[in-house]
């Protein structure tokens, strides 16, 4: 880097004096290729800050520091007093350090305007977990947090087990730090220490829900939480007997995770544990006396929380019940985005056992082999997540409605995953005999991963899956959505007519899956209302390797997905739904 020309540059900004650059420096023990100090005009006043320009500027920007013995107490700046510019996820770096140098000062500046008029203190609210971290002796607490607006016991215990006993030729020191709880996990329900694996020493603490009248900012980070800060908290907590009996039996200590609800609405979670504690519990909750105040910062477990990080708006998926007909290559990674996509009750059908030559195209591996389907996405599953509800059935699903008494109409969603036109056929035939209004999803791959279809099909709109299906004299019945021109055989089978199976692979499964998964959301959200098929074009080259034909379909389609409508598809001579 050329130190003449960052410092002549700098020179010619009014805003900034006293500079004096150095190559290779540290500060705050992190290295720097250059290290500029120099004072920043903020309003009428001048801050003294250090700036760093690391060798990797172009992916992480440069570091700014407020150079006070006294770290000032606004938004965006750490305990070792560096700013936080930008949120570099998503974003773009262009290549041009004076051009990024300047545009981070003048970041640093407004931050700093805005910082001491109070004008971004709303950002306290948005980044409160990140003040928990600059805590002295900070300690996490990972936390399963229930979705109510009350104060409740919690359980808690360390999340590896700790044996007391000093070994043989440990120091004390280092029999001190071995024994150190720095991790816990904490939840209402006791089921879930058994599901999240944790089972240590566990004991009671306190989720305190406080409705704030004014906000409650995060604790300033160059001290101790301090008993004051926990009273003004403590005053919006509704006290009961229950917690009163907790606080009366923790004598050694009290573990407590508060749910901060601000008055404009946003909620902040961060916990405690109080040392030796000593509360007036009469009216309102009140720490009496200074003690020891570790603080928690509460990495949230429970479902809501985690879910956040998957849709802007509330997943409108979760609290559904799916019935999964089909458990093979498509069934499986459907069933996998399903968990993921938040969705909870599923229940399972499949007649089918996992075979070793299955899994180079099932979600699963060969430690389910010998496994029915079924239970293996269920085992698979619940190792994967909390919380999930899955009920299997080993039959095919002509059985499982009269030998397990299967009904469509309890379930919010049914998706025909086997692929198979016979079975698809039958279950829209059964929907539409009994008049069932619940919708069906049809999913099928093409042969040698050329496409992808998934059909939306409700009993009261028009077309049906059948119709879908299309008469000539001479091929007689054919899928009028393929992109295979009909007539030719594209199965191939391994052992006789037992060993019979269409040729693809898991990616076009997982396209089949992923192609699902979106037209489930959109029609949750009411954007999809009337049937139709969506159809998603794949790589053609080993279908015409194999010396098979592309139909009109396929070569005809500019898009990679097109989707045909109901009006479109149906068929007034159809015999199931008539073309209604």
């Amino acid at each position: 880097m050329d130190l003449n020309l960052i410092k002549n540059d700098l020179l010619d900004k009014p805003y900034l004096s006293g500079i004096k650059i150095k190559n290779n420096e540290s500060y705050k023990n992190q290295s720097y290729d250059v290290k500029i100090k120099c004072e920043l005009k903020v309003g009428s006043s001048w801050f003294p800050i250090i700036i760093g320009i690391p060798n990797n500027w172009g992916q992480n920007l440069v570091d700014i520091y407020i150079e006070l013995e006294e770290i000032p107490y606004i938004p965006h700046i750490d305990n070792k007093g560096k700013l936080c510019l930008y949120d570099l996820e998503g974003s773009i770096i262009e290549k041009d350090l004076l051009g990024i140098l300047n545009q981070c000062i003048l970041r640093a500046q407004l931050i700093i305007e805005e910082g001491i008029s109070k004008k971004n203190w709303n950002d306290f609210l948005e980044e409160f977990d990140s003040y928990i971290l600059c805590l002295p002796e900070w300690k996490r607490a990972k936390a399963v947090i229930p979705n109510l607006e009350s104060s409740k016991k919690i359980s808690y215990c360390p999340t590896k087990e700790i044996k007391k006993q000093r070994r043989k030729n440990e120091s004390y020191s280092q029999y001190l730090k071995r024994t150190e709880v720095n991790d816990y996990f904490a939840s209402i329900d006791t089921n879930d220490f058994k599901e999240w694996g944790y089972n240590n020493s566990i004991k009671n603490g306190l989720y305190l829900y406080s409705e704030a009248k004014d906000i409650i900012y995060p604790p300033k980070i160059d001290k101790p939480i301090s008993v004051e800060y926990l009273n003004v908290i403590f005053e919006s907590v509704k006290i009961t007997s229950e917690i009163r009996k907790v606080i009366r039996k923790s004598k050694e200590e009290l573990f407590t995770i508060f749910e901060v609800k601000q008055p404009n609405g946003i909620s902040n979670t961060f916990g405690v544990i109080i040392k030796a504690p000593c509360f007036n519990t009469d009216s309102t909750l009140e720490l009496k006396k200074k003690t020891e105040i570790i603080p928690l910062y509460v990495e949230r477990l429970d479902e809501r929380s985690l879910l956040n990080r998957t849709s802007f708006d509330e997943n409108i998926l979760s609290n559904k019940e799916y019935l999964l007909i089909g458990c093979g290559s498509i069934g499986g990674y459907v069933f996998n985005n399903l968990i993921k996509s938040g969705c909870k009750s599923i229940t399972l059908i499949d007649h089918d056992i996992l075979q070793s030559e299955n899994i180079y195209r099932h979600l699963l591996g060969r430690d389910y082999i010998g496994d029915y389907k079924v239970e293996a996405l269920r085992k698979f599953g619940e190792r994967s997540l909390p919380g999930l509800k899955i009920k299997t059935i080993a039959e095919k699903i002509q059985d499982a409605i009269d030998d397990c008494g299967i009904d469509f109409n309890d379930y919010d969603y049914v998706i025909a995953a086997t692929g198979n036109a016979i079975v698809n056929m039958w279950i829209n035939d059964y929907i539409n005999t009994n008049k069932i209004n619940t919708p069906v999803f049809y999913i099928w791959n093409e042969t040698l991963d050329i496409g992808s279809h998934v059909a939306v099909i409700q009993f009261e709109k028009g077309g049906c899956y059948e119709c879908i299906f299309k008469r000539d004299e001479v091929l007689g019945l054919y899928d009028s959505t393929s992109y295979c021109k009909p007539g030719q055989s594209v199965t191939k089978n391994v052992s006789g007519c037992s060993g019979t199976f269409i040729p693809y692979g898991s990616l076009i499964s997982i396209q089949s899956s992923v192609l699902f998964i979106d037209l489930l959301k959109k029609f949750a959200e009411g954007r999809i209302e009337e049937n139709i098929v969506v159809s998603e074009k794949g790589d053609d080259y080993y279908f015409k390797k194999s010396g098979f034909i592309l139909s009109d379909n396929y070569n005809n389609q500019k898009d990679k997905i097109s989707t045909i409508k109901g009006n479109e598809f149906k068929n007034i001579a159809c015999n199931v739904c008539g073309g209604k």
